[in-house]
This record gives structure tokens, C-alpha cells and sequence, in this order.
């Protein structure tokens, strides 16, 4: 006859390992493409940030020209960046 200590360790024991086999499969392999990530491109705008020495950051908001429009094929960093100002 099994006793009641000797039950609730084989309960334990299987509750355990059955949290470690979901917890490991939830890992996934990495092989294969994500089907969330779409490959989309990214267009971001480059430019200086004026003058570093004033302590306001509210002068930031103000309108200064100088900047570029970039475009990367992926929004990635290994993806090529393109300068595509006129």
C-alpha cells in the first residue's frame, strides 16, 4: 500500500517536471522565421543637435534645418543605410 508521504513526492516530482518541460519548450529552437516580425522598411530622419553647452532641453523642440531622411530596408542594424535626400 502506498502511504501518503510516498504519494505526495511522486506529486511534487511529476508537478516539477512537467513546469520544467513547459518552461523548456517554451524556449523554441530559434530555427525558422519569426511570423510576428514582418519585414517591413524603416525611414528615420538624421540630423545634429544644435548646441550641446545650453542646459535647457526645451530648446531641443525648436525647429533647426540640417537634417537627412535615411532608409533601411529592415529595421535592423545590420541593414544597409541609404541617404535619400533630395
Amino acid at each position: 500500500m502506498i502511504n501518503a508521504a510516498h504519494l505526495m513526492t511522486r506529486v511534487y516530482t511529476a508537478l516539477i517536471l512537467g513546469g520544467l518541460f513547459l518552461a523548456l519548450t517554451g524556449c523554441g529552437g530559434g530555427a525558422g522565421v519569426d511570423p510576428v516580425v514582418e519585414a517591413f522598411g524603416i525611414a528615420y530622419v538624421k540630423r545634429p543637435l544644435g548646441d550641446s553647452s545650453t542646459s535647457d532641453v526645451r530648446t531641443v523642440l525648436d525647429f533647426q534645418p540640417g537634417g537627412d531622411l535615411y532608409f533601411r530596408n529592415l529595421a535592423s542594424l545590420s541593414a544597409r543605410e541609404r541617404n535619400i535626400t533630395f
